[in-house]
């Protein structure tokens, strides 16, 4: 189970100056142990920069 902290923009210019909005969710995992929900945390965070990534090799 997860449970929904917040959510977010992130938002950046991009090199025809216009602004790309990416929404965040921020999740808090229940019923598992610290060491798992770190676990977690570095997965989502890896998609998301691989996320990242894609998106400025289209937008260039």
């Amino acid at each position: 189970d997860a449970q929904l902290i917040a959510i977010s923009e992130r938002k950046v210019i991009d090199g025809k100056n216009e602004t790309i909005t990416t929404p965040r969710l921020s999740f808090r995992f229940l019923n598992v142990s610290p060491a798992v929900e770190r676990e977690l945390q570095r997965i989502i965070f890896s998609l998301e920069r691989d996320a990242r990534e894609r998106a400025n090799k289209v937008r260039e």
